[in-house]
Parts: structure tokens; sequence; C-alpha cells
């Protein structure tokens, strides 16, 4: 499991999928971005998925290690559902 610091430390992105609408301001105190949505159709009442993004946050250890990923660099998201 990735986590928070471990991602800054590797400047590595990190992102979440939240279902529920109202936690969307919870992970943006967090640093998150919501980026796209992500809307199933398979039951007769749609779900959205919020897909958010995390930049990493830049520490001593991942400043030297110039890391792969810039903050604020944009992310592009694909997902194809079958």
């Amino acid at each position: 499991m990735l986590t928070a610091g471990k991602a800054d430390r590797e400047m590595k992105c990190t992102y979440l999928e939240s279902s529920a609408a109202a936690n969307l301001s919870f992970y943006t105190k967090l640093g998150f971005v919501e980026e796209a949505d992500i809307i199933l159709k398979r039951a007769p009442t749609p779900v959205v998925l919020g897909v958010m993004v995390r930049p990493p946050k830049p520490t001593a250890e991942a400043s030297s290690k110039k890391g792969e990923q810039k903050v604020g660099q944009k992310v592009k998201i694909t997902m194809k559902i079958h």
C-alpha cells in the first residue's frame, strides 16, 4: 500500500475514487484535486465516481532524488469499462 508520505518521498501522484459527493471536500483539504467523473450505468440509478488526484508534495528526501513526476503535473486518466 502506497501511503501519502511514501508517495511524496518517491515523487508519485496518488489517486482515489469516491462515490460519495459529500466526501470530495474532505479529500480536497488533504490536497486532492477532482480530475474526472466516472459514471457507471449498469444499474437503474447511475453511480458517479469522482476521480481525484493528489500531486506529490516536495520533501527533502524527494528533492535530492529528482523524482520523475513534477508537482502540478497533469495526469491523464483513461479507463475502459466493458
